[in-house]
């Protein structure tokens, strides 16, 4: 498969672990998008899968943990200057993925205990973005910081010229942040340091800018689409759409999609900026797209789900929430996941709409939820992170942390990370005892 706007194929774009870097997830021989064919084959118990080999598999995963940090305590297998090897896998978007599932294809069984906690003393500013070894975010008082994933050990910090005005990502070794007005610049740092390599001129954007090597793509908050080359930070192109926009921007391989405060979503051609088509979503977006499987979900601001023809806009289906929503979807396996402010969490098939579950949890939710293989991962203003069995909303686990969570946990290996309202961040894994 080729993408023809950035002339490269599908193969190039991956991360490390062959997972697609630009989220047009592929769908398995033999398993038909939207049913229940495409759900893992398990049993229903609390810890899906054997649970001896389970935990075989994670102390393995947990000795190369401890492998790693003793190698480098001692300096060996080190490339960077700060002595820490970062993996070359990426986070290219908000969720880490273009169908927005926040776990770069870890899964982390539950239950859990706490491994580590560190604070930045500061609110985020948009989404935490994990690598296999790494953990970054952005904080108020213009601070972007990287933590080591299995210590909570700061690995850097920097202070830009003006607050930071969206949640970090990650792709070929090169961390993309903006920054607020009156500066309204994208940044491109040095992972391993944080050194500047370049900015751009791009006024406000609030989004996650969406790194799809060659290129990096941003919406800004005055109604701009801007496609920039990641070597400089050169304007490739830049369209208007006239609206004003806080997302992270959705690509495909032949189009991008950009949902807007105003009410209507908009999609472009990746390679010339070019309008494709618009549709009136009768309310303002405040969470990203997301494209999966020909498709392109997204959420309302009226609490309403919606689901498009990718290539042509055309209504798909549309679903009545639980209230309010301010979040992103998240798609996983051919079924759709939505929270929202009313406490609801969603579950409908991708390709028709069908609800398929719905739990109302005890707090409203700003958070986007979290989709593994196996799991669906929550996190509520009312402090409690949760995990359920995706399948059929099942809770196995939660965890009230006491304090005001925002933004959706994420993935990395065997871990699950949130970070509250205040700044501090929790690190959870699985309990081996």
């Amino acid at each position: 498969m080729t993408f023809p706007w950035a002339g490269i194929s599908s193969a190039d774009a991956s991360g490390s672990d062959g997972a697609p870097a630009l989220g047009i997830a592929a769908v398995p021989a033999g398993r038909r998008p939207g049913s229940f064919s495409s759900l893992p084959k398990t049993r229903k118990p609390r810890r899906p899968g054997p649970r001896t080999l389970r935990r075989a598999v994670s102390l393995c995963v947990a000795a190369f943990w401890i492998a790693s940090t003793a190698l480098l305590a001692a300096g060996g297998c080190s490339s960077s200057r700060l002595g820490y090897v970062f993996s070359s896998a990426s986070w290219p978007t908000e969720g880490g993925d273009f169908c927005r599932t926040g776990s770069l294809g870890a899964e982390a069984h539950p239950p859990f205990v706490l491994r580590w906690t560190s604070d930045a003393g500061l609110a985020p500013v948009g989404n935490l973005a994990a690598l296999e070894d790494a953990v970054a975010g952005s904080f108020l008082r213009r601070t972007v910081a990287v933590y080591a994933l299995d210590s909570g050990k700061t690995l850097w910090k920097r202070n830009l010229r003006t607050d930071i005005a969206s949640g970090p990502t990650i792709a070929e070794g090169k961390l993309f942040v903006s920054t607020d007005i009156p500066e309204g610049k994208t940044y491109c740092l040095n992972l391993e340091d944080g050194k500047a390599l370049w900015s751009a001129d791009t006024g406000e954007v609030i989004g996650a800018p969406s790194a799809v090597p060659p290129s990096v793509f941003i919406c800004t908050r005055s109604g701009r689409l801007m496609r920039l080359a990641m070597a400089d930070g050169s304007v490739e192109w830049s369209a208007r759409f006239a609206q004003l926009a806080a997302c992270s921007p959705g690509i495909g391989e032949e189009t991008a999609v950009s949902t807007t405060l105003g009410d209507t979503v908009v999609a472009f051609s990746p390679s010339t900026g070019r309008v494709l088509w618009r549709y009136d979503a009768g309310g303002a977006q405040f969470g990203s797209p997301a494209l999966c499987e020909g498709f392109c979900v997204f959420s309302t601001n009226e609490g309403e789900a919606v689901c498009l023809d990718l290539d042509t806009g055309a209504q798909v289906w549309k679903k009545k929430l639980g209230g309010r929503c301010m979040s992103s979807p998240a798609i996983g396996d051919g079924l759709a996941y939505f929270t929202d402010m009313g406490g609801r969490l969603s579950c409908f098939a991708l390709s028709t709409g069908e609800t398929v579950w719905h739990k109302t949890l005890d707090s409203p939710m700003k958070a986007s939820p979290t989709v593994s293989s196996l799991f669906v991962y929550t996190a509520s203003l009312g402090g409690r992170v949760s995990c359920f069995d995706r399948r059929d909303g099942e809770l196995l686990w939660s965890r009230d942390l006491e304090e005001t969570l925002e933004t959706p946990a994420v993935l990395a290996e065997m871990f699950l990370i949130v970070v509250s309202a205040k700044g501090k961040i929790y690190c959870f894994m699985e309990d081996l005892g």
